[in-house]
């Protein structure tokens, strides 16, 4: 099975995505940065990571400094700043609800 993450980064009412066939690394975040880069904003651009490790390493840092891009990380175990980790537990939460109801018949308007 082959599975296809994407980072998705919004900016002035844009998606820019980098899709991989692969796993997430701090090769897909620098052409992250690069597209984020190519707009020419006028105002400073500034990404916020998690704590993962490709997005902390030296190879994402120094890009993003070429760039002119700040990195700003969230505080360690501090899933409530990270909206990501919300979407997914709505998406576990809806998709067990519609197991739950397939097996038991449960009909709601949810």
């Amino acid at each position: 099975m082959i599975f296809n993450r994407v980072l998705k980064q919004l900016l002035t009412h844009e998606v820019i995505t980098v899709t991989t066939l692969t796993y997430i690394n701090s090769q897909s975040v620098c052409q992250l940065l690069f597209k984020l880069a190519e707009l020419s904003l006028q105002v400073p651009i500034t990404r916020v990571l998690d704590n993962a490790r490709y997005q902390r390493c030296a190879l994402v840092q120094s890009v993003a400094n070429s760039l002119g891009i700040e990195l700003l990380y969230l505080p360690p175990y501090s899933p409530n700043l990270n909206l990501i980790e919300r979407v997914e537990v709505c998406q576990k939460a809806l998709s067990l609800l519609k197991v739950l109801r397939r097996l038991y018949g449960l009909h709601t308007r949810y």
